[in-house]
């Protein structure tokens, strides 16, 4: 109750701001801490988390394989032309977070929830920046956001982060505890400001860092202390990590590494075998052609020219392919033994050294 009763409030700000051209929480500031030399002043850069360098989280792409499933979309698809005016989805369920793809099935897929509304490319276009000023016991937080969900109801959390292999999350809401002053909703263009005042951020490690979570509520109802049900209705957007560089990949197991390589050799193989089959195939599709032509020939001599053009032809035509097999097999196996080399597997471990096909 108390939280509809906030959004009602926050909406009437939202009103009258668009009115005078302001953004939804310009009406609202905080007294900033003087940058002297006792200030800790960090600029932030909230992205989505495609920019960041993990998999989106908590808005899904439909499958292409299954109308009733969706998938995450991985680093690199925000390159995709043909993705950019996709629909995103969200979840039939609450999906947990998986940023370093340590579950089993880290993409999906996934029971597909209800659209959005929000297409592929408007999602990633939102954006956020501003300070964080550690003052003595205190931390002053002011962001600016554009792009976001026009009228969007916004939670922001002071979250802090240990990486990989101790992997391990704490959520808290900034503001207040209890959520009470950690919430925003965004103009008639996706514009916002939020300033909060908040105990200083703890110290972090080269394995630890605070992260700044913006997240998206598409039920428009925030959810106090919790940010809700990831994939569901609450769908994380931007995020910040304090320090901003985030620590790098962890290792992946030798076994895992392992499954990874060979899964990429046979797939390429696959690929070579499928392309030497159809191109002769495609060569005795020609000389068929040419041979039925040449027996409804009636003089001998042109006919015994057409057949020998046609099987010199269809000769040609698979030696062609054949080299160009043997090539892609000595590329794919080259690859393969180098991919194998970067994962390190124990003596004990039998490792193919050749693939014969």
């Amino acid at each position: 109750m108390n939280n509809s009763i906030g959004l009602l409030k926050q909406s009437l700000v939202a009103a009258l701001a668009a009115v005078i051209g302001l953004s939804s929480l310009s009406l609202t500031t905080i007294a900033r801490a003087d940058n002297n030399n006792d200030n800790e002043v960090v600029a932030v850069n909230l992205q989505n988390h495609l920019s960041a360098g993990y998999p989106l989280q908590d808005v899904f792409l439909q499958s292409s394989t299954n109308a009733e499933q969706v998938v995450r979309a991985d680093v690199g698809a925000q390159n995709d032309a043909n993705l950019q005016g996709a629909m995103l989805f969200a979840s039939n369920s609450a999906i947990a977070h998986d940023y370093f793809k340590l579950g089993a099935a880290p993409l999906g897929p996934f029971a597909k929830g209800r659209q959005l509304q929000i297409t592929f490319s408007d999602w990633l276009a939102a954006n956020g920046a501003g300070t964080v000023v550690n003052d003595n016991d205190r931390t002053n937080i002011d962001l600016s956001f554009n792009k976001l969900v026009p009228f969007g109801v916004y939670s922001v959390w002071c979250n802090r982060v240990t990486y990989p292999p101790a992997l391990a999350m704490s959520l808290q809401p900034c503001g207040s505890l209890g959520g009470a002053n950690n919430t925003f909703i965004a103009n008639d263009v996706g514009e916002a400001r939020y300033t909060a005042n908040v105990q200083r951020f703890a110290g972090t490690s080269g394995n630890s860092a605070m992260m700044i979570s913006v997240v998206y509520h598409s039920d428009r109802e925030t959810h106090g202390e919790r940010p809700g049900e990831w994939g569901l209705y609450s769908h994380e957007q931007l995020v910040a990590f304090i320090p901003q560089k985030p620590a790098p990949n962890p290792p992946v197991p030798a076994s895992s590494c392992m499954q990874q390589v060979i899964t990429s050799r046979e797939n390429a193989l696959v690929g070579a075998v499928q392309t030497y089959t159809t191109r002769v195939t495609n060569a005795l599709d020609v000389r068929r052609s040419a041979l039925v032509a040449a027996w409804g020939l009636t003089n001998s001599r042109d006919r015994n020219k057409m057949i020998n053009d046609a099987q010199k032809a269809f000769r040609k035509s698979r030696n062609d392919a054949r080299k160009d097999y043997n090539r892609a097999w000595h590329d794919i196996m080259k690859k393969y033994r180098a991919d194998r080399a970067e994962c390190k597997p124990p003596a004990s471990i039998r490792v193919d050294e050749e693939v014969v096909i």
